[in-house]
């Protein structure tokens, strides 16, 4: 019971990052599932979770969608994050817990102290780059969203074609990835309960978001979130190493 309950509550936290800052339900997911779930499980019920409001958001945005921004992308990033979910089971947990937790740390100090001061141009160099990252880190992790987004605001022109593109390239690559979750034995029937659970709280959660969100400065909520992040990959890598 207290592992539903668990992930109802940082999923609905989640969902309201997400309406918020546009993206960062996987990163707070993550914060808190490794505790109560392996390696293994965890990525696989946040990016299964979360599918269904990228389904939403995508759709919502369809018209946006710029076939040429999205299709390089989704499929580097589709390669990649499914080449490390096959790799994942075959990892040490305990090593993979302390890679988790370096990576948080890493992922923390890049967008609380650097991100802003690196302009990112878009190209192709740029989009390889980004793509390959967030697909290898969205298999491993459940989180490959942070780095996407920086490359989605950097070539897009609106709000409203960054959430498009943007989601259009999680959904089509998230679908193939947990596909291959199922068939590589990485997510199990016993498990989609707790991703029902993480759907519908998700969506209480974006409706919260869409209510407060004027109240709250995106970028307030993301160095909230960040430093969180922190805190959680410095804690991580002790466990591991004391």
């Amino acid at each position: 019971m207290t592992q539903y309950i668990i992930v109802f509550f940082i999923s609905l936290l989640g969902g309201v990052v997400q309406s918020v800052t546009g993206f960062g339900a996987g990163v707070v997911i993550m914060l808190v599932l490794p505790y109560f779930f392996d390696l293994i499980q965890a990525p696989g019920i946040s990016s299964t979770s979360i599918l269904a409001l990228t389904f939403l958001i995508t759709w919502k945005y369809r018209s946006h969608i710029r076939i040429r921004k999205v299709i390089m992308p989704a499929l580097i990033y589709t390669v990649f994050a499914c080449t490390s979910v096959m790799v994942a089971k075959k990892l040490d947990l305990q090593l993979l817990s302390l890679i988790f937790g370096i990576f948080l740390i890493i992922l923390a100090l890049w967008f609380i102290f650097f991100s802003k001061r690196v302009e990112l141009k878009g190209g192709p160099v740029s989009a390889v780059i980004c793509s390959f990252i967030s697909g290898l880190c969205g298999g491993l992790f459940g989180i490959g969203g942070p780095l996407m987004a920086l490359y989605y605001t950097a070539i897009t022109k609106s709000r409203e074609e960054y959430l498009g593109n943007l989601q259009f390239v999680f959904l089509t690559s998230g679908i193939v990835m947990n596909l291959t979750r199922i068939i590589n034995g990485n997510y199990t029937i016993d498990l989609l309960p707790f991703t029902l659970i993480g759907a519908v709280a998700l969506g209480v959660g974006k409706v919260f978001g869409l209510k407060i969100g004027d109240r709250i400065p995106a970028e307030k909520m993301r160095l909230i979130v960040y430093w969180a992040v922190m805190v959680s990959g410095v804690i991580t890598v002790l466990k591991q190493v004391l």
